[in-house]
């Protein structure tokens, strides 16, 4: 588990899935904690979304429609 004090590196990833899954209508259903996990043991394929070691979003096989990360990025850099 990781200090508090060291930057979740799934942040955004997770930010982005609960918007998403929130569109889709789907439940999101994992921890902060899981998706940590699963970029500390090196997935950095998750539901769809390729994510770089920094933890930024690069790619959405999975939009609920075209243009949805972009949409999403720029706000999230705005």
């Amino acid at each position: 588990m990781k200090n508090n004090k060291q930057k979740m590196k799934t942040k955004k990833l997770v930010e982005y899935m609960k918007l998403r899954s929130s569109i889709e209508k789907v439940e999101w259903g994992m921890t902060d904690e899981q998706m940590e996990e699963m970029f500390d043991m090196g997935v950095r394929y998750i539901f769809g979304v390729s994510i770089d070691n920094s933890g930024n979003l690069l790619l959405d096989d999975q939009e609920p429609y075209g243009g949805f990360l972009d949409n999403w990025n720029n706000v999230e850099v705005n």
